[in-house]
């Protein structure tokens, strides 16, 4: 029988260490050429010549990520590195991933979810509070900093011929997991992982 001293610890120990597991961290070491090359991939089907507000940080590509597109990921050989699951990369410090990208803090967003236009519609349906010709001047700009890009980390095969990440823009989430594949050296979009069904 555990005495109760050491079964408290023991739970203390367990606790921390799930606790510590799930804390995100960011990687000291900055994107690989590959990785950048993935990204930059993805960006270019963001078309049009205008800024696109680009999250300046990544987000984990974790579990619950793979466990819900595991039967699309697994048909392509893509695999989760258990040890990575919980790093983002900043990337502030990267090489620039495209001339029309502008990077834009995350933990900003309540300061996009204010100039979201939805949020100003919503206002103008449903007259509280009143929504004045100058709102919606003033709003003028600042559409595309509501449409902000946040990418996940990348998972590769075995052979780095296939990366998947995860893309989202606007405050709704909308986006997907993608599948790129490594075609006579270059990366290109191959497919979108549907969304399961919740």
């Amino acid at each position: 029988m555990v005495k109760p001293s050491l079964h408290l610890a023991l739970l203390f120990v367990i606790s921390f260490d799930s606790v510590h597991a799930s804390a995100q961290t960011v990687s000291h070491r900055p994107l690989t050429a590959e990785q950048v090359a993935v990204y930059r991939a993805a960006l270019e089907e963001y078309e049009g010549s205008s800024p696109l507000h680009l999250a300046n940080r990544t987000d984990p590509f974790g579990l619950e990520i793979f466990e819900a597109n595991k039967g699309c990921l697994q048909s392509e050989g893509i695999l989760l590195n258990m040890a990575k699951r919980n790093v983002f990369h900043d990337l502030s410090h990267d090489v620039e991933l495209d001339p029309r990208a502008v990077l834009i803090d995350p933990g900003k967003r309540e300061i996009v979810k204010k100039n979201d236009p939805n949020e100003l519609l919503r206002n103008l349906f449903n007259g509280q509070p009143p929504v004045y010709e100058w709102d919606l001047d003033e709003l003028e700009g600042r559409y595309e900093f509501a449409e902000m890009i946040t990418f996940s980390e990348i998972a590769f095969n075995k052979q780095h011929t296939r990366a998947a990440l995860c893309s989202s823009l606007g405050l709704c989430g909308g986006g997907g997991l993608v599948v790129l594949k490594k075609v006579r050296g270059k990366w290109k979009i191959s497919k979108t992982c549907p969304s399961p069904i919740t």
